[in-house]
């Protein structure tokens, strides 16, 4: 008998951080932050879309899908241009293949304020 033994790949997707705040945002402006996708497993990770599900929050950086290699990363940028007064809260997911994180939820928050 004659075998070859393998190890297991994992796709593993790290997003960075968990959330974004924006603060005070004049209504009329745009602030920017950014998040980090890093694959970090032995195989690669397809990232399919970003969604945002709430208003006044836009996603940029990518045309999905995107294939992360092992160690390839990733910058998102997040904007935050308020149509109205007050808080404004949204959550950003990410679907992806991934074996430990499948759809990471970053929680986006954010006051629109007049000037």
């Amino acid at each position: 008998l004659t075998g070859t033994g393998t190890t297991a790949l994992t796709s593993t997707l790290t997003v960075a951080p968990s959330s974004l705040t924006f603060g005070a945002v004049t209504l009329g402006s745009t602030a920017r932050q950014t998040v980090i996708l890093t694959a970090t497993g032995t195989a690669a990770v397809t990232i399919n879309s970003a969604t945002i599900a709430g208003t006044g929050f836009t996603v940029s950086g990518a045309t999905f899908p995107v294939v992360l290699n092992p160690s390839q990363t990733l910058t998102l940028t997040v904007q935050f241009a308020p149509t109205a007064d007050g808080a404004a809260t949204a959550t950003l997911t990410l679907d992806n293949n991934s074996t430990n994180n499948p759809t990471p939820a970053i929680t986006l928050t954010g006051t629109g304020t007049t000037a």
